[in-house]
């Protein structure tokens, strides 16, 4: 799944880059997308890539964003998620993200009467992450970076909503090593829905 992520991320990247040239804001039509600022709130499920013993979960985010040419988006963004670990001992691991991130979208198509627009995004911050045990917690913040793709749906001038999927990439320091520092990342995938208005 991540190399595909990857893979149509930057192809979406390269197809609208011509797309992407500056363009000023024009007057929007029925059922467009108008305005230069958008927010959103997100719900969405989190995966954790690279281990079999923490299970899915329910996560949380807002975002802002400024668009600065029609096609392309400048803003900052929070999100949080808790996943469940099922390895003796140990309670749940929760995750957390403050960020900024740019997005690209591309021109609209339409299904029947209905607006779309696809999109692709970059993003970076901090990560923290804290997991929980029978013992205590330990807990942990250091930077990271995202990326993604998504389609956006227009059910007025102002109001749409989002279908995206991201990966993220937060690095981490290790300290379990015989007491050596060591560089290790956590990889958590998210799926889910925003929905915005746009202004």
């Amino acid at each position: 799944m991540k190399k595909i992520i990857s893979f149509f991320t930057i192809l979406f990247l390269f197809a609208n880059a011509a797309y992407a040239a500056p363009r000023h804001h024009k007057k929007a039509a029925s059922g467009q997308l108008q305005g230069h600022g958008e927010i959103a709130a997100s719900v969405f499920d989190a995966v954790v890539d690279n281990s079999a013993q923490i299970e899915n979960g329910v996560g949380f985010g807002i975002t802002g964003a400024y668009y600065v040419f029609d096609n392309l988006a400048l803003g900052g963004e929070f999100s949080m998620n808790s996943n469940k670990i099922s390895t003796d001992g140990m309670n749940k691991v929760n995750y957390n993200m403050f960020g900024i991130y740019s997005k690209i979208i591309s021109q609209p198509f339409y299904f029947g009467s209905s607006e779309w627009r696809a999109y692709a995004l970059f993003g970076m911050g901090t990560y923290g992450m804290e997991i929980k045990s029978n013992g205590g917690k330990v807990d942990d913040r250091a930077f990271g970076f995202n990326y993604g793709m998504g389609l956006m749906h227009s059910f007025s001038n102002n109001i749409f909503l989002n279908m995206e999927i991201r990966e993220h990439h937060g690095f981490q320091e290790d300290f379990s090593q015989n007491g050596q520092k060591a560089f290790g990342k956590a990889v958590y995938t998210n799926y889910g829905f925003n929905i915005g208005y746009r202004f």
